[in-house]
């Protein structure tokens, strides 16, 4: 069958939870496992696999979740999302474990506390923060107690223009020796 082009995602939070649950997309067209689309969405307890994991394009929260992604696990463009005592798995070498940029007129923040990123082949990017989009505005990300594994690239922070883009961590732990040269 010809590649759907058309984005679609499996499930588009408005707000509330998702718990207990399992959302599986086609890895290779242009999906996304759940889109958060309210702040005051939450996924919990979940298994996700798509092309792009979760997007919080607004904000949200994740909590005790598995999520799998071919080209982002976690891509935030706007507002805080919060990631705890989860899994990020990626499939490709271009991937990204976790990534925060910025959309007009928006900063972004992630804060990340007891999640382990694992990537593939190694991965690209484990944990991203830039303001390519949006280069007057901040974006941060926050990375405690947590794991990263099999990434050419551990942490990138990219800033253009009059923004800032961060990335802190503490009492977390990061394998280089499985990077590329």
């Amino acid at each position: 069958p010809p590649l759907n082009v058309n984005p679609r995602y499996g499930v588009a939070l408005d707000g509330g939870p998702l718990e207990d649950s399992t959302v599986q997309m086609d890895l290779y067209g242009q999906t996304g496992g759940v889109s958060f689309q309210s702040p005051g969405s939450t996924v919990r307890d979940t298994g996700i696999n798509a092309r792009i994991g979760v997007y919080s394009s607004i904000g949200g929260t994740i909590d005790r979740t598995h999520i799998g992604g071919k080209l982002y696990g976690v891509l935030a463009a706007r507002n805080t999302t919060t990631i705890t005592s989860s899994l990020i798995y990626t499939y490709s070498p271009q991937a990204k474990g976790i990534s925060a940029g910025t959309s007009a007129g928006y900063p972004t923040t992630i804060v990340a506390d007891g999640v382990d990123i694992a990537g593939a082949d190694p991965g690209g990017i484990a944990v991203e923060a830039t303001n390519q989009y949006a280069t007057a505005l901040n974006v941060s990300v926050t990375l405690r107690n947590s794991l990263i594994r099999n990434f050419a690239t551990t942490l990138s922070a990219s800033s253009y223009g009059s923004g800032h883009a961060q990335i802190a961590s503490s009492y977390s732990d990061y394998d280089t020796l499985n990077a590329l040269p």
